[in-house]
Protein backbone atom coordinates (compact mmCIF):
# COMPACT_ATOMS: atom_id res chain seq x y z
CA UNK A 1 0.00 0.00 0.00
CA UNK A 2 1.27 3.43 -0.91
CA UNK A 3 0.31 5.26 2.30
CA UNK A 4 0.31 2.68 5.11
CA UNK A 5 -0.23 5.13 7.97
CA UNK A 6 -3.44 6.42 6.40
CA UNK A 7 -4.80 2.88 6.14
CA UNK A 8 -3.64 2.00 9.65
CA UNK A 9 -5.41 4.99 11.25
CA UNK A 10 -8.61 5.00 9.18
CA UNK A 11 -11.97 3.96 10.57
CA UNK A 12 -13.28 3.43 7.05
CA UNK A 13 -11.53 2.51 3.83
CA UNK A 14 -13.26 2.91 0.48
CA UNK A 15 -12.21 0.92 -2.53
CA UNK A 16 -13.72 2.97 -5.32
CA UNK A 17 -14.28 2.26 -9.01
CA UNK A 18 -15.03 -1.41 -8.41
CA UNK A 19 -16.91 -1.38 -11.70
CA UNK A 20 -13.52 -1.17 -13.44
CA UNK A 21 -12.08 -4.30 -11.81
CA UNK A 22 -12.62 -6.49 -14.88
CA UNK A 23 -10.60 -4.04 -16.98
CA UNK A 24 -7.62 -3.10 -14.78
CA UNK A 25 -4.78 -5.06 -13.17
CA UNK A 26 -5.86 -4.38 -9.59
CA UNK A 27 -5.78 -7.26 -7.13
CA UNK A 28 -8.66 -6.40 -4.83
CA UNK A 29 -8.25 -9.45 -2.58
CA UNK A 30 -4.56 -8.66 -2.09
CA UNK A 31 -5.37 -5.02 -1.33
CA UNK A 32 -7.95 -6.05 1.28
CA UNK A 33 -5.46 -8.48 2.82
CA UNK A 34 -2.83 -5.72 3.00
CA UNK A 35 -5.34 -3.33 4.56
CA UNK A 36 -6.38 -5.97 7.11
CA UNK A 37 -2.74 -6.55 8.06
CA UNK A 38 -2.43 -2.85 8.91
CA UNK A 39 -5.93 -2.27 10.23
CA UNK A 40 -7.88 -5.34 11.33
CA UNK A 41 -10.90 -3.36 12.56
CA UNK A 42 -11.46 -0.67 9.93
CA UNK A 43 -14.60 -0.90 7.84
CA UNK A 44 -13.90 -1.63 4.17
CA UNK A 45 -16.44 -0.48 1.62
CA UNK A 46 -16.33 -1.45 -2.04
CA UNK A 47 -18.06 1.24 -4.05
CA UNK A 48 -18.67 2.44 -7.56
CA UNK A 49 -19.89 6.00 -7.71
CA UNK A 50 -20.70 5.82 -11.42
CA UNK A 51 -22.66 2.56 -11.12
CA UNK A 52 -24.06 3.51 -7.68
CA UNK A 53 -22.90 0.21 -6.19
CA UNK A 54 -22.04 -0.10 -2.52
CA UNK A 55 -22.88 3.49 -1.65
CA UNK A 56 -25.71 2.80 0.76
CA UNK A 57 -23.67 0.75 3.26
CA UNK A 58 -21.00 3.44 3.31
CA UNK A 59 -23.55 6.25 3.70
CA UNK A 60 -25.29 4.34 6.50
CA UNK A 61 -21.95 3.93 8.28
CA UNK A 62 -21.16 7.61 7.74
CA UNK A 63 -24.52 8.71 9.17
CA UNK A 64 -23.95 6.51 12.23
CA UNK A 65 -20.55 8.11 12.76
CA UNK A 66 -22.07 11.57 12.56
CA UNK A 67 -24.76 10.62 15.08
CA UNK A 68 -22.26 9.15 17.51
CA UNK A 69 -20.19 12.34 17.42
CA UNK A 70 -23.09 14.64 18.32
Amino acid sequence: LKYPLIFKESKAILINKIDLLPYVPFKKDKAIQDIRNLNPTGEIFEVSCTAHNGLEPWLTWLRAQLESNR
